[in-house]
């Protein structure tokens, strides 16, 4: 199924196979502006909306919604991470909010680093990292599990003052996503996607020039990223080659199934820690 956000509130589910709507979901009071199902197979959904609340549906319960959030700001993004252990959400204000577990059943963590409205959010496939793209031209990726900073990606060089990253300005990050081996990239209001191994460059490893690029997202395999336009072109990028080490891909396998705490208590040398809870990447 395939669930669509309407600017009247309500959210549609529909059969990808047949294009018939399975279900109407009515409560949201104003545009709907992001959802996303939960990975883990028990049909979640959750939707962020403008109206300042988030809602969470049982899609095998004929969708019933059995919980909501009040915000008081408007939501511009909800992501469930892949492995269903944090749940976040992005919008005004400043706002970036991150539960570890569903939002009806932990405590919500405010993380305190942009100056301006955050637009978009997305989770590294082992879901120890959160990335948050922001008007403030600059996106901040963080650890999940300590809500610290480890990297920011600028997108304006010099860095912009507190006041100019909190007004309006022409270098808007709208969309970030990571790819499977976890690979970021970003849309600008610049004009261009750009593509970012953060713990090897500080600068991006490759950039392609589109016109008014708005969202996009990485394919299965990571090999192509679409881009979504104002013009309501959908453009097909190719992404650069990114061949992870062997010891990037055994931290992605071990982080997946292993959380921070016990990898603390691992009884490996302290370099091989350090390099499993990305302690490496920490701003100074």
């Amino acid at each position: 199924m395939i669930a669509a956000g309407l600017s009247n509130g309500r959210i549609k589910l529909f059969n990808c196979f047949t294009g018939s709507v399975i279900v109407e979901l009515i409560d949201h009071t104003e545009l709907v502006r992001s959802l996303d199902i939960s990975r883990d197979g028990n049909l979640q959904l959750i939707s962020g909306s403008h109206d300042g609340t988030l809602k969470m549906w049982d899609l095998n319960d004929e969708g019933n919604m059995y919980f909501s959030h009040k915000i008081r700001t408007k939501v511009n993004s909800v992501k469930f991470s892949p492995s269903g252990q944090f749940t976040a959400a992005v919008g005004a204000n400043k706002m970036v909010l991150l539960w570890q577990g569903s939002i009806s059943h932990s405590k919500l963590q405010r993380l305190d680093g942009h100056h301006n409205e955050v637009v978009s959010v997305d989770f590294s496939p082992d879901s120890a990292l959160m990335a948050t793209a922001s008007y403030d031209t600059r996106v901040i990726v963080w650890d999940t599990f300590t809500c610290c900073k480890l990297k920011e990606l600028g997108h304006m060089f010099p860095s912009p003052s507190f006041i100019y990253a909190g007004g309006a300005n022409a270098n808007h990050v709208r969309s970030v996503r990571f790819s499977r081996e976890g690979c970021i990239a970003t849309v600008c209001d610049d004009g261009y996607v750009r593509f970012w191994q953060w713990e090897i460059e500080e600068e991006p490893v490759e950039i392609v020039q589109l016109k008014d690029p708005l969202s996009c997202t990485f394919s299965h395999d990571g090999s192509m990223l679409a881009v979504g336009t104002r013009s309501g072109e959908a453009v097909f990028v190719s992404s650069p080659p990114c061949v992870a080490s062997l010891v990037e891909l055994s931290r992605l396998v071990v982080r997946k199934g292993t959380s921070r705490q016990a990898v603390e208590s691992l009884l490996v040398p302290r370099l091989v820690k350090n390099k499993l809870l990305y302690i490496e990447g920490h701003m100074r």
